[in-house]
């Protein structure tokens, strides 16, 4: 059994020099969600109309089958207001949670109940209550997820999501295939999926104004994603690599589908991964 624990607590942290020293801290409450089986909350805003919190994520205690996503709501006591599910009879889960305009919820994450591939993005926006008013899904054949959303000037949203493909022949995971050829690569069903960063523009209705992907000879995935005061939005992920040391990237789209090589940043190794910077507006 899982559940989710939520702390609240006060803490300062001034900087002295070069380091950070952490001062005392004092819990003002916690509070445990969740029934028998597993839940997991991926995502916490506040709520700055009610002076409470909502967050989300997704449980297999409840809902329509495997795992959906979980919307719960709390007072600024952590006691619950409302919880809500939505989903399918396979997994769904939300990576990320924004308030809207409106003071609705705007949820982005992925689905397998739903969409074109094996499991495409998914974005819900919801009332204040959590009641679904539209929900779209995005993507390719291949797997497809959402990990951060963000609501822009223009009523519409910012998702920040990963586009999975078959390996193009320059990639590291075309050639790690182990005993393989560029002709037998291409046939094996089960080699590995090169991941993309995927910025996709939506209006305030979830519809599609236009997405861009972003990618190199390496697996990249975003993890979040941050609102420029330009309008645009900088993006921070990782690079998955067989070479010894890499660089991670930055890139700035100035206008709609332009991309420029802005800058490069050398990154200590950890493992086979490496953190990434990507700007774009």
């Amino acid at each position: 059994m899982f559940r989710i624990a939520v702390f609240l607590g006060a803490c300062l942290l001034p900087l002295a020099g070069l380091f950070a020293q952490r001062t005392a801290h004092t819990l003002v409450w916690e509070n445990t969600f969740g029934g028998d089986v597993l839940d997991i909350a991926t995502a916490l805003a506040p709520t700055p109309s009610s002076g409470g919190y909502i967050f989300t994520g997704y449980t297999k205690s409840v809902g329509a089958g495997g795992e959906d996503v979980w919307l719960v709501k709390t007072d600024k006591n952590g006691n619950v207001v409302w919880q809500k599910t939505i989903g399918g009879t396979k997994n769904d889960a939300a990576n990320s949670i924004a308030i809207t305009q409106d003071g609705g919820y705007v949820v982005a994450g992925y689905t397998y109940s739903k969409g074109s591939g094996e499991s495409d993005v998914w974005v819900i926006k919801t009332d204040a209550q959590g009641n679904p008013q539209w929900e779209h899904t995005y993507g390719g054949l291949e797997a497809d997820q959402a990990v951060a959303v963000l609501p822009t000037a223009d009523g519409g949203y910012w998702i920040a999501a990963y586009h999975s493909k078959a390996p193009t022949k320059s990639s590291d995971l075309y050639s790690s295939i182990e005993g393989s050829t560029a002709s037998n690569a291409e046939a094996t069903p089960n080699q590995p999926r090169q991941q993309v960063i995927w910025l996709l523009k939506l209006n305030a209705a979830g519809l599609l104004q236009w997405n861009e992907t972003y990618e190199s000879a390496d697996q990249n995935t975003p993890t979040a994603m941050l609102s420029l005061p330009d309008g645009g939005v900088l993006l921070v992920g990782n690079t998955l690599t067989k070479r010894p040391l890499v660089g991670g990237f930055a890139h700035k789209s100035k206008k709609r589908r332009q991309q420029n090589l802005a800058k490069k940043y050398r990154h200590q190794r950890l493992g086979r991964t490496t953190s990434s910077l990507a700007q774009c507006r």
